[in-house]
């Protein structure tokens, strides 16, 4: 998946030459990855998408690169000018069209238990550095 991903990046990057609106797309992302990077979780892109997302299919959506697994549960996105994607409950989405994005082991971050055992809300913030994954560079898998 990992040459796959990194050829359609490409594609896309190329096609962004003509395209003012996806350039502009692709820059933003690139922008965003480059201030909040140091916070985010590595991935192996391949790993990662072979234990949330069997059998994937995978479509391009502007600047986005989306896997659902044949199971339909999970889906993947990457943000091609970024480098990082997210991992979301993909019926969820379908069923309320808003998004629920999982951390690094697939487990929902919006709350969280202090040491008395109470729930609170996660800031959004915090959310966000738990929801975000820089992708490996394949020297780097």
């Amino acid at each position: 998946m990992k040459g796959l991903y990194h050829n359609k990046v490409l594609q896309q990057k190329e096609a962004a030459i003509l395209d003012s609106e996806l350039l502009a797309d692709i820059e933003h992302g690139h922008n965003r990855s480059g201030k909040y990077k140091e916070s985010w979780q590595k991935i192996n892109i391949n790993d990662f998408i072979n234990r949330f997302t069997p059998d994937p299919t995978m479509e391009i959506d502007g600047n986005k690169m989306m896997w659902t697994g044949s199971d339909g549960k999970y889906r993947i996105t990457a943000d091609i000018g970024g480098g990082y994607c997210r991992l979301e409950d993909y019926q969820y989405f379908l069923r309320t069209k808003n998004h629920l994005y999982f951390d690094i082991n697939g487990k929902d971050v919006r709350n969280y238990k202090d040491e008395r055992g109470k729930q609170h809300g996660r800031p959004s913030k915090e959310q966000e550095a738990l929801t975000h994954f820089k992708i490996l560079h394949r020297e780097e898998m």
